[in-house]
């Protein structure tokens, strides 16, 4: 067996805002979102914010500089992360209000409740691969919410249901 320890870093002071989400996008920076602001913060420190279109949801890194939330509004925002500031990039929409987002093999993979389903999706928000009540041959779903894929780029993704109280495992 081994031990690990944990050491407490300085608290990140977010003045009661809720956090929708957050992400690490470098050894030491967390990228939150909050209500109508993306942040990123570095040992307690917020380093820059940007105001966006609406409230984000979850939030997913993209590619090295790139990181990507979900909006209500069946829109994605793509926001531009440098080492300290970040910048609004571009928005992309699809067919569905999705919640969560995860970034697989250079594309995106998003999580929506009507009909419940999970949607491989590139970055200007075509549809690659879907799968669905209505595509799968049970009911998969109920209310999809957030996606893991791995980091090693292999075909596991993982995706909570809210409905059933499950993790799916998809290859």
């Amino acid at each position: 067996m081994t031990s690990t320890k944990l050491k407490q870093e300085p608290n990140i002071q977010l003045h009661k805002h809720v956090i929708s989400d957050m992400v690490l996008v470098a050894t030491d920076q967390l990228l939150l979102s909050i209500r109508e602001q993306c942040k990123v913060s570095e040992s307690g420190q917020v380093l820059s914010e940007i105001v966006l279109q609406d409230t984000p949801g979850y939030i997913c890194v993209a590619s090295a500089s790139l990181a990507a939330t979900t909006f209500l509004n069946k829109t994605i925002q793509f926001v531009q992360v440098n080492k300290t500031t970040l910048q609004t990039d571009s928005t992309t929409n699809v067919d569905v209000n999705a919640y969560g987002i995860a970034s697989y093999r250079n594309h995106l993979v998003v999580s929506y409740i009507h009909p419940p389903g999970v949607k491989i999706i590139s970055k200007d928000g075509t549809t690659i691969r879907n799968l669905d009540n209505t595509t799968a041959e049970r009911d998969v779903f109920k209310f999809p919410r957030c996606i893991a894929t791995s980091s090693d780029g292999s075909i596991y993704m993982y995706v909570t249901d809210w409905g059933t109280d499950e993790i799916t495992r998809l290859d």
